[in-house]
């Protein structure tokens, strides 16, 4: 495949990915998880397992009772929920990606599998 074949494949490919609503939205979504991920620890404003009991139960900011000090309010730990649940994407995101590997190690062993066993077979 020379460049300028690979060139007119990539294009047309990203015009497809560009053109559809569907595919961009999802793009948007999975990249938006990824840089939160890996900017939790500057986007947090707390430690997610910094405990403050004086302040546990606090309600989130759009309550009377709550204060913008933490956005989503906190536990019964007084651990802030906003920052724990930044954090806790970089784990969702590494299970996505562990498994997303182990599948296709998989599924790449069984389709060798399959066509040595099979196709080898009818030769």
């Amino acid at each position: 495949m020379t460049p300028k074949i690979f060139s007119i494949h990539f294009s047309r490919s990203a015009k497809y990915l560009l053109s559809s609503k569907k595919i961009l939205f999802g793009t948007i979504i999975v990249t938006g998880l990824i840089l939160i991920s890996i900017l939790a620890p500057i986007i947090a404003p707390f430690d997610p397992n910094q405990q403050n009991r004086k302040a546990h139960y606090n309600p989130p900011f759009w309550f009377p009772e709550g204060s913008t000090e933490h956005i989503l309010g906190t536990d019964s730990l007084g651990r802030d929920v906003f920052s724990r649940l930044i954090y806790s994407s970089q784990a969702a995101v590494y299970v996505a990606v562990v498994g997303t590997i182990f599948t296709a190690l998989i599924g790449s062993v069984v389709g060798v599998l399959e066509d040595i066993i099979v196709v080898g077979s009818m030769r």
